[in-house]
């Protein structure tokens, strides 16, 4: 009995330890290298960042974004947020379903992939919410459609990393 007492005590050890060390530097790495590429553009009205988090309602919608609940996972660690995916939003000429749905929140944050500006749903989506609405661009992508937002005032948090 001592001795399945031992092995089990050594086998726990074991598994204990065994983290997953490599892994774990290697998303370490990619968030050092996601940050240190990080531009801001456009907070001219210092929105960025949040300030009064109890006082906002905020609400995070992914236009084609692939990384959409990573994303909302970290947002969600500083504040509630609810989440809304164009997808759901598919089939519509435009997305003022999506729009109307949003209605309750006095802050959007929007997180697409440089490859989604080139829909013109998503940037009248955009110019159109910001008109009632705070709201912050996450952009992720080459910066080369960073000029679909020249008439958009809000503002712009960009990273050439696409992941």
């Amino acid at each position: 009995m001592n001795k399945f007492l031992i092995g089990l005590l050594i086998l726990c050890s074991f598994t204990a330890c065994a983290q997953k060390h490599k892994e774990n530097s290697e998303i370490l790495a990619n968030l050092n290298t996601i940050s240190s590429n990080l531009v801001l553009l456009n907070n001219h009205e210092s929105i960025i960042p949040l300030k009064s988090l109890e006082k906002l309602t905020i609400a995070s919608v992914a236009l084609s974004f692939p990384n959409a609940n990573p994303f909302d996972s970290l947002l969600n660690k500083y504040a509630k947020i609810t989440s809304y995916n164009s997808g759901n939003y598919s089939n519509a000429v435009n997305l003022n379903d999506l729009e109307d749905d949003l209605k309750y929140f006095n802050t959007v944050i929007i997180a697409l992939p440089s490859s989604a500006t080139n829909d013109a749903r998503n940037i009248n989506f955009i110019q159109s919410l910001s008109k009632s609405k705070q709201v912050i661009i996450a952009l992720f992508g080459t910066g080369g459609n960073l000029s679909a937002f020249d008439m958009v005032k809000a503002p712009i948090v960009w990273s050439d990393q696409d992941n």
